[in-house]
């Protein structure tokens, strides 16, 4: 009953979440000591680690398809960016790469509507940390190159699952066609094998009574040909049949 894409994306959203939290957690105590800010964001690490636990349960104990819960899927990866890399600073620059997993991770699996959802979240999400993250006033070069990034790969990924999605169409209309021309040829085949073999039948027959009562040797030499030929035939349209049944 599970929704396999959204699943996978749950279960991907819990390891790295568990990873990138160990990251952080060794950046924090590499030095040894605990500053005030750092306790906070140690704090906010160890929230963050338990929401996507949250809402894989929730999908656990709701399985099937939930629009609701793959938006909330969208928003808790975006906040949780938000928070780690106004946090992190530098360390956490690294998260920038998320960004564009969400993005495109939500684009396959989820259709076109969910990989722009997720790009305008991504937007205003990196917006809000350039806003206030004392990190990223100074490059401008760079953040300006990365809302670029966030703006053309998701148009170039939209285009590919266009494309993707066109040549699915043009494959499910072939194998339709496909289907009805195997239906049709199995039709044709079972109507003919069936309608030939009557006249066969008949013919047979017919070359077994000439036989009992031809009894010239050049003859009874040209009805045996005629029988062998009608037999080698019946063999024929019963292969004619097996196929069609096939």
């Amino acid at each position: 009953a599970a929704d396999g894409l959204e699943f996978e994306q749950l279960l991907l959203r819990v390891v790295n979440t568990t990873l990138l939290s160990l990251y952080f957690f060794a950046v924090i105590y590499w030095d040894g000591r605990l500053e005030p800010r750092e306790r906070v964001f140690a704090a906010m690490l160890a929230g963050i680690m338990t929401v996507p636990f949250v809402v894989l349960g929730w999908a656990i104990l709701f399985p099937g398809v939930n629009e609701v819960r793959r938006i909330a899927g969208v928003v808790v990866d975006m906040v949780a960016m938000i928070v780690a890399m106004l946090m992190g600073e530098e360390a956490a620059a690294i998260l920038f790469a998320m960004f564009l997993w969400a993005v495109i991770g939500n684009g396959f699996r989820f259709g076109i509507w969910y990989l722009h959802f997720a790009q305008v979240m991504s937007i205003a999400s990196f917006a809000i940390v350039v806003g206030f993250g004392e990190f990223w006033r100074p490059h401008t070069a760079i953040t300006v190159a990365l809302f670029a990034t966030l703006v053309i790969i998701p148009m170039y990924v939209r285009l590919l699952l266009s494309r993707l999605r066109a040549a699915n169409e043009r494959l499910e209309e072939a194998r339709g066609e496909a289907e009805a021309a195997n239906a049709a040829k199995t039709s044709f085949l079972a109507a003919a094998s069936h309608d030939l073999r009557q006249p066969m039948q008949a013919l047979s027959m017919y070359t077994s009574v000439l036989e009992e009562r031809v009894t010239e040797a050049g003859s009874r030499r040209a009805l045996s040909g005629i029988g062998l030929s009608v037999k080698a035939l019946e063999q024929l349209f019963d292969r004619l049949l097996d196929v069609a049944q096939v």
